[in-house]
């Protein structure tokens, strides 16, 4: 977003950079702000990125107030998520980074499956807890920078392809990362195609329409959880 308003002629080129470079800064921030002493914390993780998420969220704000007002308009579209915009550019560099990262995801699933047990049953079978923890935050930080770069913020997508990909696989950790994006990209597609549909010619960005199917879902998720911890 900062690089469309403050330097696009580099946007083509360096935007998926930026975008990697950009998240792995955030993602260190949070986590050198969560560590402590007594180790890190859930809770304290959330709240941490609540907190730079806020700040974040100023900046953009600041940009898009005193930005070119092309500039910004462009910014507003991408904001939404939406990959009207989205060529066979992309395409190519979406594949080209995913190649990357999707074999170094499933060499580390065998690992995650050991976790699922807790940290002193990992370390018990000889997984490198802390170095696994740091591939799976950098290969997931990757992944959503790639995506976002292209196409913006897709809200509630890594929310419900886990949990409809933990239906159909309730076991096999590389199965579930496979599932879950494969559920992922049809959630998108199907998302834009209602987008391009419902009011055409009018187009809504699939961001806004994977929102309004994401919260109802969230919602129950909560419900759900709230009875299981009642019971």
């Amino acid at each position: 977003m900062a690089l469309t308003v403050l330097w696009p002629s580099g946007l083509a080129t360096l935007r998926p950079r930026v975008a990697f470079g950009g998240s792995m800064l955030v993602a260190i921030l949070i986590q050198s702000l969560t560590w402590t002493a007594r180790g890190a914390s859930s809770v304290r993780f959330i709240l941490m990125g609540v907190g730079v998420a806020a700040l974040i969220s100023a900046g953009t704000s600041v940009l898009m107030t005193y930005g070119d007002i092309d500039r910004v308009l462009s910014v507003l579209t991408r904001l939404n998520g939406s990959i009207n915009a989205a060529n066979w550019g992309d395409v190519q560099m979406l594949a080209a980074r995913s190649a990357v990262l999707l074999p170094a995801l499933l060499l580390l699933s065998r690992s995650t499956a050991a976790l699922r047990s807790g940290d002193a049953t990992a370390i018990a079978l000889g997984a490198p807890v802390r170095w696994v923890r740091y591939g799976l935050i950098t290969t997931a930080v990757g992944f959503a920078a790639i995506g976002t770069a292209v196409v913006g913020p897709l809200g509630f997508v890594g929310l419900i392809a886990p949990h409809a990909a933990r239906r159909l696989a309730p076991s096999g950790v590389a199965l579930h990362l496979l599932l879950t994006a494969t559920l992922g990209a049809a959630l998108v597609c199907a998302a834009d195609s209602v987008g391009r549909t419902l009011m055409a010619p009018v187009q809504i960005p699939a961001g806004l329409v994977t929102d309004l199917i994401g919260v109802p879902i969230f919602l129950i998720l909560l419900r759900r959880a709230a009875r299981c911890t009642a019971l």
